[in-house]
């Protein structure tokens, strides 16, 4: 590391004649990163650690009241050769550890400084949790003293016995949900609804309070502190935290990932013991709080906790695992230098290590991580207001303050007046003022493609439903499933005792006035019509049930395919009149029929909207290698209530929301959609079409900034969550 600071630095004589110590009260220790020995400075009262090589720390602990900088320096120099530090490197340093309050000089009024030091870090940190507004913390009490007297309680969680029994309770968990798939699964429909949002609440405050203690106790028994216990205002819920952060002092790696990873530890096993009480439990109290406990522990742990690009549990795992420290600050450190040397023209600008392959992946977590942030605040922000309409946006407002407004002006006040770009401040300003400018010009005012794009399904141009017309028992499937068949062929047949028994029955009445009339014929003339009369009612009620018998066989109306894929399970069971039992599909012509909602249907009807559409694409889900052509492209101009598919909706899959009435059948939308239809005719033998097999049409529009075209997508998002 010394390589990369200069050996003479032109600043050093504003250094050279001060003489400085180290503040009394901290404490080091000696750690191994990666095979090398650093020392590790602890500031007790902050809790904020700095990692300092065995040669800076050489020249750190000989600083005093009795001798410059200067004179120290030129002793190390001595000493160490080659290894002792440079000037730059030493001023780098002190500038640091000035900044932390780790500093005390020989100056008058230094006392004051010190305190002023304090105030300015405060401040520093109040700015930081106003950033992070999702986030905030405010320390109420210190715990250190209880978990102390209270550890001896649980140390046997942190032995072979308490793994075992983890792994135990583990295996039992994942049996019942795999047990109770079913029911675990549709009651995570309701987790959010406005009733269970109480029950969510408790449900994470205790998932976060064994989460919490499970960190603190663990750093307490490999000696570290815990002095500081709180509320964290997570998304403005006010859940505890404590601060564990005095296990970065510990010198094995094993301990660190240990303290990091207890928090995760111990939530999963009350997790698994949820399991076990919503397993055994009814609808009740006690199982909706076991049933958000488990949620709570699976989402926090997926999204934060694990996740190494938030600076949460998995961060710092991460961090030991790689043997790296201080990844996050690293990271950012890097992407300035990239920023500093190839814009700016800083020549002097220092990458945080020499090595390119960790330039590599610390530039890599530095995008990864920026994008995961702004996904994850971007969900969050509109989570919050599908529920709270008006919260949501107050939170997105000051997200923007913070997360955009603070850091432009940061940036701008950095380039008129940062002293690090001193020597380079005609070029950083222009460049500060040309990459917004061009960036204004390739996203506001050059053309760029412009697609839309619609979902929708393959579509037989003829194709029939095949429904029971009458009750009766599937005796025989007389055609496979997947057979092309004949207009008229038989395809199932019914069988019913009852309506046989009906039919012989009648038929046997029918013999019976048909005789009667004839005993009668040469009798009373009102009495041979009244018998003629009945004669012909049970004759009508003959045919109606020989008609009925008929249907019993039930034929295709039309050639095509016989598509029945379940009809197997339903052999030998009693299938009621109207039940869909299959389809024929008249498989020689199809056409694509896409779905267009009203908030994004500003294309279709705009004028020239024929002209406007060029150039369409289709694609089908299993086949999206091959591009299939589309030879017209019809645009419906008329609204619709039900859509050509339930795959289309949200109850097949689909992204159009649809009644929740079981006799809509999941094809009835809230509100009116627009069709759009296009004639296809694959020539790849390799495309296989079938009906209602879905797709995506992409439709080339006239070209249009990137820029408006985002603010577009803005305001039809707005439109269809929030209809603004």
């Amino acid at each position: 590391m010394a390589s990369l600071f200069p050996t003479f630095d032109d600043a050093w004589h504003q250094v050279s004649n001060l003489k400085l110590s180290l503040r009394a009260g901290i404490s080091v220790r000696r750690q191994h990163f990666r095979g090398e020995l650093w020392y590790v400075i602890q500031d007790p009262f902050a809790n904020q650690f700095y990692r300092v090589r065995p040669a800076a720390y050489r020249f750190l602990i000989r600083l005093g009241r009795d001798r410059t900088v200067d004179e120290v320096w030129e002793e190390r120099l001595k000493a160490d050769g080659d290894e002792a530090p440079g000037q730059g490197e030493v001023i780098h340093l002190l500038g640091q550890l000035y900044q932390a309050n780790l500093i005390q000089a020989d100056l008058p009024g230094d006392s004051e400084r010190l305190f002023q030091r304090q105030s300015e870090r405060k401040q520093r940190e109040l700015r930081g949790k106003l950033v992070s507004i999702l986030f905030i913390r405010i320390p109420l009490i210190n715990p250190d003293l209880f978990l102390k007297r209270t550890l001896s309680l649980f140390r046997w969680a942190m032995s072979w016995f308490g793994w075992l029994l983890w792994f135990i309770a583990g295996i039992v968990a994942a049996k019942l949900i795999f047990d109770h798939w079913e029911a675990f699964r549709d009651e995570t429909q309701s987790v959010l609804s406005f009733r269970n949002l109480g029950w969510l609440y408790i449900g994470a405050a205790l998932i976060k309070v064994v989460h919490e203690f499970g960190h603190s106790y663990v750093c307490r028994h490999y000696g570290g502190q815990v002095t500081v216990m709180g509320v964290m205002l997570l998304v403005f819920t006010p859940l505890p935290y404590m601060d564990a952060s005095s296990s970065w002092g510990f010198s094995r790696r094993k301990q660190r990932i240990h303290v990091a990873a207890a928090g995760m530890i111990v939530e999963l096993f009350v997790a698994f013991l949820a399991v076990m009480v919503w397993a055994n439990t009814g609808a009740g109290v006690v199982h909706s709080i076991a049933y958000n406990m488990v949620f709570v522990a699976s989402i926090a742990t997926f999204l934060f906790n694990i996740n190494p690009l938030l600076r949460f549990d998995g961060y710092y795992i991460l961090s030991d695992l790689l043997d790296y420290p201080n990844l996050h600050q690293n990271a950012t450190a890097q992407a300035r230098h990239l920023v500093d040397r190839y814009l700016f023209g800083l020549k002097t600008s220092l990458p945080p290590t020499d090595k390119r392959v960790e330039q590599t992946w610390l530039i890599v977590f530095f995008i990864a991580s920026s994008i995961y942030k702004f996904l994850l605040f971007t969900g969050i922000i509109l989570f919050i207001a599908d529920k709270f309409l008006v919260l949501g946006f107050i939170l997105a407002i000051v997200g923007m303050i913070t997360w955009l407004l603070v850091p432009t002006v940061k940036a701008v006040n950095g380039l008129l007046t940062g002293p690090r770009l001193a020597t380079v401040r005609r070029r950083a300003i222009a460049v500060g003022i040309g990459v917004p400018i061009l960036m204004i010009v390739l996203l506001g005012i050059i053309p760029m493609p412009n697609h839309g794009r619609a979902d929708g399904v393959v579509m037989a141009e003829r194709y029939s439903d095949i429904f029971t017309e009458v009750d009766g028992r599937l005796a025989e499937i007389l055609v496979p499933s997947g057979e092309v068949v004949e207009a008229g062929q038989p395809l199932l047949r019914l069988e019913s005792q009852e309506l046989d028994l009906a039919l012989e029955s009648e038929k046997l009445r029918l013999k019976e006035a048909k005789v009667r009339e004839q005993m009668v014929v040469e009798e009373e003339l009102a009495q041979v019509h009244f018998l003629k009369k009945w004669a012909d009612a049970i004759g009508l009620r003959v045919a109606d049930l020989e008609n009925r018998r008929e249907k019993l066989v039930i034929r295709a109306p039309h050639r095509g395919r016989w598509i029945a894929p379940n009809v197997h399970e339903l052999s030998q069971v009693w299938l009621p009149r109207g039940l869909a039992v299959g389809r024929v599909v008249d498989e020689s012509d199809y056409y694509f029929s896409a779905i267009v909602t009203q908030t994004k249907s500003h294309y279709l009807f705009e004028q020239g909207a024929e002209e406007l559409i060029r150039r369409p694409e289709l694609r089908l889900r299993g086949q999206a290698k091959e591009v299939i052509p589309v030879s017209t492209l019809q645009i419906i101009p008329a609204d619709r209530k039900y859509l050509p598919s339930t795959a289309l909706g949200m109850l097949g899959g689909g992204d159009v929301a649809v009644s929740s009435d079981p006799n809509s059948g999941g094809r009835k939308t809230n509100e009116p959609v627009f069709e759009v239809r296009a004639d296809i005719e694959p020539e790849q033998e390799a495309v296989v079409l079938q009906h209602e097999l879905s797709g995506v049409v992409r439709m080339r529009l006239h070209d249009e900034p990137y820029l408006w075209q985002w603010v577009r997508k803005g305001r039809q998002l707005l439109q269809e969550r929030y209809r603004i």
